[in-house]
């Protein structure tokens, strides 16, 4: 099932095929919101989201058939020959991107990464949609929160709490299948204040969404969330192509 929701999709410009973040971070607030008050959601997934269960959480779960010797065509994984990639390297991320964080049907604590993107009303995540499908529609929503700049436990800028109701999956990922829609494979997460009543965009900016702008650009950075590794600092590795 997926949320068919007017204002989400108010929220979100949807692609088709894929989706580009680009056009750097922007950090204006809003000159006329109103002055920001505690937020219990927040307060409480702040209190259950502790730096050692959020150490403990599990990358979401791959997608059927994605897992090695299940039949998926195999892809290069490195630069291919001639080609020059410089290495990447730790470091403690920027304020638009970080995790999110649930638990699954279990109450095993699953995590997943999203970048905030700019809106209209300040409070949007883009990530996997195989990271988040499970939250669309009616299916009960878990501690189901986003943390920015989130690495080594820490919330830099608190935790923002997944209104009910705000995630959206594309159908299409849903009637073509994870592997024929794979161009489908992303998620819009609306997300309310944070335990301090901010926004998300109020606290830490977001980045332009682009739609339908092909594959071939210049140069770019791009920023992954991973797990730690013993002996390598940090949590966000950064690769430049």
């Amino acid at each position: 099932m997926m949320v068919r929701k007017v204002g989400l999709l108010r929220h979100a410009a949807l692609c088709a095929a894929a989706v580009l973040l680009s056009g750097g971070p922007a950090f204006a607030a809003s000159a006329t919101a109103a002055a920001p008050g505690p937020d219990p959601v927040a307060a409480r997934l702040d209190a259950y989201w502790t730096p050692a269960r959020m150490a403990a959480a599990l990358p979401a779960a791959p997608a059927k058939g994605a897992e090695a010797g299940a039949g998926a065509a195999p892809a290069m994984d490195g630069p291919r020959p001639g080609e020059y990639i410089p290495p990447s390297h730790s470091f403690a991320g920027i304020p638009q991107a970080g995790t999110f964080f649930w638990t699954d049907a279990k109450g095993t604590g699953r995590t997943c990464s999203g970048s905030v993107v700019r809106s209209p009303g300040r409070d949007l995540v883009l990530s996997a949609g195989h990271c988040l499908k499970g939250y669309a529609g009616t299916a009960p929503r878990r501690a189901l929160a986003f943390v920015p700049q989130y690495h080594d436990g820490l919330k830099p800028f608190g935790i923002f709490p997944v209104v009910t109701n705000g995630v959206y999956v594309p159908q299409q990922y849903y009637d073509l299948g994870e592997h024929a829609g794979a161009g489908y494979d992303f998620a819009f997460a609306v997300t309310g204040p944070n335990e301090d009543g901010m926004a998300l965009e109020d606290a830490v900016g977001g980045v332009r969404l682009l739609t339908g702008t092909g594959y071939l650009h210049a140069p770019v950075r791009m920023i992954g969330v991973g797990q730690r590794r013993p002996g390598r600092a940090g949590r966000l590795p950064a690769h430049r192509l």
